[in-house]
């Protein structure tokens, strides 16, 4: 699993009036790290420094089963050789910046910096959330759930995913479940529609679970084999009649993520003090930005099922 840390964060000097960056640079990596969820179900990867751009994962086959008794004293066909299936993708850069005053900086009252950086971490998180959902967009695997997402299309998703050979998400609880990534809409319906509907399969501390770290979440919790999470970043497919939610109902293997090895899935909070410039000596404008070296691919269509469900415009 991908694992956020401080390492390589770069740190400046700034003003004694306000937080330190080093501590600024661990807020933004622990609000970053709250809300991953899709970055987390990714097969993780990094390339090293001065490599070039490109990455590729690299897939055996499944050989064919040897049905055919063997003769004694005689070689086999040779069944033996592996083939292999490869996946490549160029890393690229992703960031953005907040400009603040000298002004604001001496007149900040505590958290406001702060909130800087929570913004910045919101949109860090979002970003890396959005890639990875356009990317399994792609597969062509798709299931359409209709007015509302039912236990039953929970049922169908891990029926499609066994059936393609498809194994179970080492992320999710003991490595046992594939794991579900509904927008909020879809998990509320899940949980008071259809027949079967959810509450009539499990209690109200499976819904609970639903909003738990998927490190936290309890292996009981599964339905269908399938560990549920709800995700407020989903896209919406406007060229439907009504817009669809892009669910995803995840298998182990699906799709990797990877980026540099001195900041793979570990973006930079990066911090410029207001300071004067020879262009404008009083301008004294700041900013704190984020950048971060990324890219995802899927890997195969057979091990991602999209779930399409009605938008009804109860959520946003």
């Amino acid at each position: 699993m991908p694992v956020l840390s401080t390492a390589a964060v770069r740190t400046t000097v700034t003003n004694v009036n306000l937080l330190v960056d080093m501590v600024l640079a661990k807020r933004f990596v622990s609000s970053l790290r709250e809300d991953f969820l899709l970055a987390d179900l990714g097969m993780p990867e990094q390339l090293g420094l001065r490599n070039g751009l490109n990455i590729r994962w690299q897939f055996f086959d499944n050989p064919a089963f040897a049905t055919t008794a063997l003769t004694e004293g005689v070689d086999p066909a040779n069944s033996r050789a592996l083939s292999t299936t490869k996946v490549e993708v160029d890393i690229k850069q992703y960031g953005d910046y907040f400009e603040l005053t000298d002004f604001l900086e001496d007149a900040a009252i505590s958290g406001t910096v702060e909130g800087f950086v929570d913004a910045a971490s919101y949109q860090a998180r979002g970003t890396i959330d959005t890639l990875i959902h356009t990317e399994l967009a792609t597969s062509t695997n798709t299931l359409e759930a209709g007015t509302a997402v039912t236990a039953d299309d929970l049922k169908t998703a891990a029926l499609t995913l066994s059936a393609a050979d498809a194994k179970f998400h080492r992320g999710t609880p003991g490595g046992q479940f594939f794991c579900a990534v509904l927008a909020s809409e879809g998990n509320y319906d899940l949980a008071g529609e259809g027949t079967p509907a959810f509450h009539q399969i499990k209690t109200q501390v499976h819904e609970e679970n639903l909003r738990t770290p998927m490190r936290g979440t309890p292996s009981n919790s599964a339905i269908y084999n399938t560990i549920v999470k709800m995700s407020n970043n989903v896209a919406v497919n406007t060229a439907t009649s009504p817009d669809d939610h892009i669910n995803f109902v995840i298998a182990d293997d699906s799709y990797g993520i990877t980026g540099f090895s001195n900041e793979a899935m570990n973006p930079q909070v990066l911090r410029v003090p207001a300071a004067p410039s020879l262009a404008s000596p009083l301008g004294l404008r700041g900013t704190i930005g984020w950048k971060v070296s990324f890219a995802t691919r899927l890997f195969d269509s057979n091990r991602v099922v999209k779930m399409t469900s009605d938008v009804t415009g109860v959520d946003v």
